[in-house]
């Protein structure tokens, strides 16, 4: 299902509004939200997509799927994995606390390099020669910087809640209201455990 952004969209910009809120809840098929004005762009061209991935087997089942349009687009395709660097604030005072933010860069630089393997596994599995970029910080401040970069962003449900529904957790609902290009969300699918 294809909708457009909410009224209230800055011009170029995804946002949605109360009525696409609650078809969410209840879509089973990938809801993909053009951001308003697109049309006044003329005929859109594909010919970079963007894909969001954390290892999980929502984002291993969205891979396939944006490998599979950019095949079908002729599209190169990025895939951006980030390792969230949100470092837990409490007792971060004093030596205690520069020893464990230390600690905690340490672990993050360890994530990031498994997550990259992974990514580059599985963009190998989307039949599409793909960029694979893996960096720490927040996901929905850098799949947003990405939306900027690509001309469809494809994304994955949240991991949690009813196979083959649409559920958005904070990345997504961020994208959804704010991305500046179209955003494809699928849902989790039956072999999703």
């Amino acid at each position: 299902m294809v909708i457009g952004s909410g009224r209230r969209a800055p011009k170029g910009q995804v946002r949605i509004g109360p009525r696409t809120r609650q078809l969410i809840g209840d879509a089973a098929s990938a809801l993909a939200v053009a951001p308003r004005g697109l049309h006044e762009a003329g005929e859109p061209a594909i010919a970079e997509i963007g894909v969001g991935y954390d290892g999980g087997p929502e984002s291993q089942a969205t891979l396939s799927l944006a490998g599979a349009i950019a095949r079908a687009a002729g599209a190169e395709l990025t895939v951006c994995a980030v390792v969230d660097n949100q470092i837990p604030t409490f007792g971060l005072q004093g030596k205690r606390g520069a020893r464990i933010i230390a600690e905690w860069e340490q672990l993050l630089a360890g994530d990031v390099d498994v997550l990259r393997k992974q990514a580059v596994e599985a963009a190998k599995g989307a039949g599409v020669d793909a960029r694979v970029e893996v960096v720490s910080g927040h996901p929905a401040d850098r799949l947003l910087d990405l939306s900027g970069e690509v001309d469809l962003l494809v994304l994955g449900s949240r991991r949690w809640g009813a196979v083959a529904r649409l559920l958005l957790g904070s990345t997504g609902e961020a994208l959804l209201n704010g991305a500046a290009c179209p955003v494809l969300v699928v849902p989790r699918t039956d072999a999703t455990p």
